[in-house]
């Protein structure tokens, strides 16, 4: 099976926690993870999201000021992941 999703890294576990919230309150499906070693972050926690979700999530962050270090679209076949940008 494979499953495509997007991950969304921050500056500060603060922002990726208000992340969450704020998506959550808007009805989008997210959860925080461990920010996967593959990818460099200042913090160590990423948002997991849902790639039809994508545009939304990113105006509900914009709009309340939320700093993201940047996006990936994520690929997991098994135990493989990988990234791109």
């Amino acid at each position: 099976m494979i499953e495509h999703y997007g991950i969304i890294l921050f500056p500060s576990t603060k922002m990726a926690m208000s992340a969450e919230r704020l998506a959550k309150k808007a009805d989008l499906k997210v959860r925080i993870i461990s920010t996967p070693q593959k990818l460099r972050a200042s913090c160590g926690f990423s948002l997991k999201y849902e790639l039809s979700q994508e545009e939304a999530l990113l105006d509900v962050l914009r709009i309340n000021g939320i700093e993201i270090e940047g996006y990936y679209h994520a690929c997991q076949q098994g135990l493989k992941v990988t990234y791109d940008v």
